[in-house]
């Protein structure tokens, strides 16, 4: 996508009508604190006065705070630049406008950028296997000694991979060599934790298709800014990294090949080729779109609020991550895409906790097996969701309880 020259006065216009656009979206118009925080930093950066948006500054100019007040203990920048983040996100999966400007806030950075919305035709060999790394090998994850093998193929003779992206693939590739030898050396083969995969796959190949950052960071360290570890738009999360990592492997051990690609990347022919893992809620527009069959879904309530909401009983419980700030959910649910065609697991939270939380219960054969205690018999095959609550200790997600199923 092309960047917009923020000195032409005409791409300012276009910028401003954009802006307004977004702001008239319930996910803005409801909240005061994003509507104002958008509004500021765009008009800035319009202004020339990129190098004034600091967070000490925003803090000043926003939310009124005192000019000497203390970033490290009072986060309200940082949060509320991570929900608009998020909003952004939540008004381009349904963007209609022709003349759609993409404004963008990057993580790690106040000043926004913004691009023009490029429509690429498919290229005529849209209908080979994806542009994509391989991963997990079955094969490799039997044999000794586990070669670690990536291939990067060009089909569509498009650009390559950028740094960023590259870095994280091979780390995924890494930190999924390194989870076999561990499960290896503990002759875990076939426990209960593959009894999700091999009930939705049977060792067919599979599209990982995962969300790019959307709001999403991790933090390592102390809370000063410089030991934030991020990546950019073009990449995926940490957070994003470990549950590709561990769900490529469990489809390795089961007899399958898993293939990573982001969501930026992929076109609906892509999901109906195989077999589909969505990774990511709102920061993935794929789950959001394919999410429509399920009765429990993501979405926003009349405040602009994320959370999970039951389709079918209105007045039911709602899992709203605002609601109690230290507790994320999170979904797993498993069903044939009408869309698509294909078998589609989407594993998600409304955090980057949530998801925690939802690879915590992937990764423990006890959680899964004491929950299969109260499920039907073959429920691992059916059409299910499991929705999942996680406490936050010391910033991390606790073991997560199941506090909503339902099968189909």
């Amino acid at each position: 996508m092309e960047t917009i020259d923020v000195q032409k006065a005409h791409d300012q216009s276009r910028i401003r009508r954009q802006l307004e656009r977004i702001l008239e979206h319930s996910s803005f118009r409801n909240s005061k604190r994003y509507h104002s925080f958008l509004r500021y930093v765009v008009e800035e950066r319009l202004n020339g006065n990129a190098a004034y948006l600091k967070e000490r500054l925003i803090g000043v100019a926003v939310f009124k705070q005192p000019l000497d007040y203390d970033t490290n203990a009072n986060s309200v920048v940082r949060v509320t630049a991570g929900e608009v983040r998020r909003r952004l996100a939540q008004y381009y999966l349904n963007a209609t406008a022709a003349d759609e400007v993409l404004i963008e806030l990057p993580l790690g950075s106040y000043v926004p950028e913004f691009r023009n919305q490029d429509v690429i035709a498919p290229p005529e060999t849209a209908l080979n296997p994806p542009t994509v790394g391989l991963l997990y090998d079955a094969e490799e994850l039997r044999d000794q000694p586990i070669p670690l093998t990536l291939e990067l193929v060009d089909l569509s003779k498009g650009p390559l991979l950028n740094t960023t992206r590259f870095i994280l693939i091979v780390g995924c590739c890494l930190l999924v060599s390194l989870i076999a030898i561990v499960i290896r050396s503990r002759g875990l083969k076939d426990n209960e934790a593959d009894l999700i995969w091999k009930g939705a796959f049977d060792g067919r190949d599979v599209l990982l298709c995962a969300g790019p950052l959307g709001g999403e960071k991790q933090l390592l360290g102390s809370q000063d800014q410089g030991s934030q570890v991020q990546f950019t738009n073009s990449g995926i999360s940490l957070t994003t990294a470990k549950t590709v990592s561990l769900i490529g492997s469990a489809i390795g051990r089961t007899g399958g090949n898993a293939f990573l690609l982001p969501m930026q990347d992929t076109k609906l022919e892509d999901l109906q080729r195989s077999p589909t893992v969505l990774v990511g809620a709102f920061n993935n527009g794929w789950t959001m779109r394919l999410q429509a069959p399920l009765r429990y879904q993501f979405a926003y309530d009349a405040q602009g609020r994320f959370g999970i909401v039951d389709t079918k009983e209105v007045t039911s419980k709602r899992f709203m991550g605002d609601d109690q700030p230290t507790r994320d959910y999170g979904l797993l649910a498993h069903f044939h895409s009408p869309t698509t065609g294909q078998s589609t697991v989407i594993v998600g939270g409304l955090g980057m906790h949530g998801t925690a939380a939802v690879r915590i219960f992937l990764s423990s054969p006890e959680l899964i097996k004491e929950f299969s205690k109260s499920a039907p018999r073959g429920w691992e095959k059916s059409n299910y969701e499991i929705v999942l609550a996680s406490d936050l200790v010391n910033n991390l997600a606790d073991s997560p309880k199941v506090v909503a199923v339902y099968f189909w």
